[in-house]
């Protein structure tokens, strides 16, 4: 049938021995398809449910080489067999089914989308490799019941990422999903960009608790990140707050792909393959083997080196020998008061040294350079106490100020100068006499202010 055929109403019954083949579309859009053997092959055709479809028998095959092709319907599809054998091209699930037999999966994906495909207790799952898988691109996933096992999902996004899984626990349903990214939170926040496989695999059950997991896992070389060391590695779950160890560290098993496993699994949630580079003592994002202090979170590869004796970025230089060194932090400087003398000359000078306690100032470098000091020169008309203000650095583009108060003194005399003695006769008929005689002169470095006398010019003596 080379266009489509498309059940309107009525019934269509196909027994155990028949084959219906159709090609572009096959639709039940009324009336019935009842499947009870045989095979119906969907050459380049996609599949549309809109009203009933009965398969209790044989299977739906899908075939061709078409880019892709649909299953599509109105509610739940319930498959008897579904047979994914294309020569290229994949399937695109478009509504939530279910299958009672057998998943074929020969070649071509079977891709999800955000919808569920569930093998139920009665059926399987045929082949499924790397050419040939349930793809999760979306939010959907693969489910199956487990009451023992071991059990293949075969399961992947860009790559084929399979789980097998045993469960020695309650019976129950479980539900595969692979995400093709390894999230901070699990479900989300910012990607962990080393040391890990960089996929999440999602497991959930239906029912929560009674499981006793034993997953193996599996990822390709491509998929690993820089730093992943696959002889030290360990699988994790993220248990909705931190991402923690499940099972025993180990070394891989295989050749690209490679596996590993973990056991005495009993709560479910996001899962993901780490070295133990990852598995984080200080919660800085490197652990172990990729922090060379799994201890102090402030220490680790991408940490800034600054000066404290350590190597904070863990590359084996430390402080100032380490061309990666960072000093953002200006100096602790701390001034001290200072006094001066004026000069002869009515001037005085300071240095930085003069106000800077070096006592008492400090740099996590251990390096202070004074820079200056202002005001640095006085005269008289800065007698008393003056603020100046001192600054330094540290090298390394860091400055600081401090302030100290300088007390300039004027302790030089003033030099004065008195005329020559005067000898001076009384007064006619008096017994005293009135004397005059030159002003005194006098200098000082700064300025004179005064000159007393104790007997001016011109008394009477």
């Amino acid at each position: 049938m080379n266009n489509f055929l498309k059940i309107l109403i009525g019934l269509v019954l196909l027994c155990w021995a028949p084959r219906l083949h159709a090609q572009n579309h096959l639709v039940v859009q009324g009336g019935s398809l009842v499947v009870t053997g045989g095979q119906v092959v969907l050459q380049n055709a996609d599949f549309h449910q809109n009203a009933t479809f009965s398969h209790t028998g044989g299977n739906l095959k899908f075939t061709g080489n078409s880019v892709s092709n649909l299953i599509t319907g109105s509610s739940l599809i319930a498959f008897y067999g579904l047979d994914i054998s294309r020569a290229s091209g994949n399937i695109l699930l478009q509504q939530s089914s279910s299958i009672s037999s057998s998943l074929n999966l020969s070649n071509g994906l079977l891709i999800v989308g955000n919808n569920i495909v569930e093998i139920l207790p009665s059926g399987n799952i045929l082949n499924g490799n790397a050419s040939s898988y349930v793809k999760t691109d979306g939010a959907g996933s693969l489910a199956m019941t487990l009451a023992g096992g071991p059990k293949l999902f075969p399961v992947g996004n860009v790559l084929y990422n399979p789980l097998i899984i045993t469960n020695a626990g309650t019976s129950d349903i479980f539900n595969v999903n692979v995400a093709d990214a390894l999230l901070s939170n699990g479900n989300s926040g910012a990607p962990i960009p080393n040391g890990g496989v960089g996929l999440t695999w999602h497991l959930n059950e239906m029912t929560a608790g009674g499981s006793d997991l034993s997953v193996q896992f599996q990822w390709n070389q491509s998929q690993e990140q820089t730093g992943f060391d696959r002889s030290m590695m360990t699988a994790m779950h993220h248990n909705g707050a931190a991402w923690q160890a499940v099972g025993s560290n180990g070394s891989a098993a295989g050749a690209n792909p490679y596996t590993f496993s973990a056991s005495g699994i009993s709560s479910l949630s996001p899962f993901a393959l780490y070295g133990e580079c990852l598995i984080d003592g200080d919660g800085d994002g490197f652990g172990q083997l990729c922090d060379c202090d799994d201890n102090n979170s402030n220490v680790n590869p991408n940490a800034a080196e600054v000066c404290d004796g350590v190597d904070n970025d863990c590359d084996g230089l430390v402080d100032t020998a380490d061309p990666d060194f960072v000093d953002n932090t200006p100096p602790n400087v701390v001034c001290q008061n200072h006094s001066v003398n004026l000069d002869a000359g009515g001037s005085a000078g300071i240095t930085p040294a003069d106000v800077y306690d070096a006592a008492n100032s400090s740099d996590d470098c251990g390096t202070i350079n004074l820079v200056s000091v202002t005001p640095n020169t006085f005269g008289c008309a800065n007698l008393g106490p003056n603020t100046v203000t001192l600054t330094v650095n540290d090298g390394n583009g860091n400055t600081a100020t401090c302030t100290a108060s300088v007390e300039v003194q004027d302790i030089i005399l003033p030099v004065v100068s008195c005329p020559g003695n005067v000898s001076q006769s009384n007064d006619a008929g008096q017994c005293a006499a009135i004397v005059s005689y030159a002003a005194a002169t006098a200098t000082d470095n700064c300025s004179v202010a005064s000159i007393n006398y104790s007997q001016n010019s011109g008394t009477s003596f």
